[in-house]
């Protein structure tokens, strides 16, 4: 998939969090600077998507809201609505990746209750989604209880051993420095999901 470009135009504190959410090696993210006949027209934080100049408006302004925000706009971009969402489950802290056509787009590290409202977003956008967690004997009560909550939804869900992650985080780690553990084992669940995955929710 070719680099993903989106302009945005709104609050610059936004734009930072996009920022440091979105993996700039596949994102090509640009921020319009408005001049005084546009502002007017910027009351609200909008995507600017390439050419076409659609509007859609960043519904919130916490990280759940602008991960959303940012993924609405890509499917536009693209026409797809396939999207592989990685998690390295804590009982505190979740790291998270999001592939687009096997094109990692986002990365961050939720609360679990984060996560919860991300997902529940998410299925609101009409997506096919594809959440692949992992998983050791310590965090299977909280798989158990994610899965629980989420039976109500339409998601695939697959489990890959934190056994096989371990084995790709080093050369995930020469490859995407500045991601942080939690997001480079999620990034590994979604890479190993397919060989090494164990479907629980079809």
């Amino acid at each position: 998939m070719s680099k993903l470009k989106l302009t945005y135009a709104g609050r610059w504190s936004i734009f930072e969090k996009m920022r440091e959410l979105v993996f700039t090696k596949n994102v090509d993210l640009k921020y319009l600077e408005t001049t005084e006949e546009v502002k007017e027209q910027l009351l609200i934080d909008k995507f600017l998507i390439n050419e076409f100049r659609e509007a859609l408006t960043v519904d919130e302004v916490d990280r759940v809201g602008i991960i959303c925000s940012l993924i609405g706009a890509f499917m536009r971009i693209i026409g797809s609505s396939n999207i592989t969402i990685g998690v390295d489950l804590g009982l505190v802290r979740n790291g998270l990746v999001i592939l687009i056509n096997d094109t990692p787009i986002i990365h961050s590290v939720l609360t679990p209750n984060e996560l919860l409202r991300l997902i529940s977003k998410l299925c609101l956008l009409k997506l096919k989604i594809k959440l692949v967690i992992g998983y050791s004997n310590a965090s299977r009560n909280v798989i158990n209880d994610l899965i629980h909550t989420l039976r109500s939804h339409d998601i695939e869900i697959i489990l890959v051993s934190e056994n096989y992650v371990r084995n790709l985080r080093h050369t995930l780690q020469k490859e995407y420095p500045n991601l942080t553990i939690d997001e480079i084992d999620a990034l590994a669940c979604t890479y190993l999901g397919n060989t090494y995955g164990i479907l629980v929710k079809p």
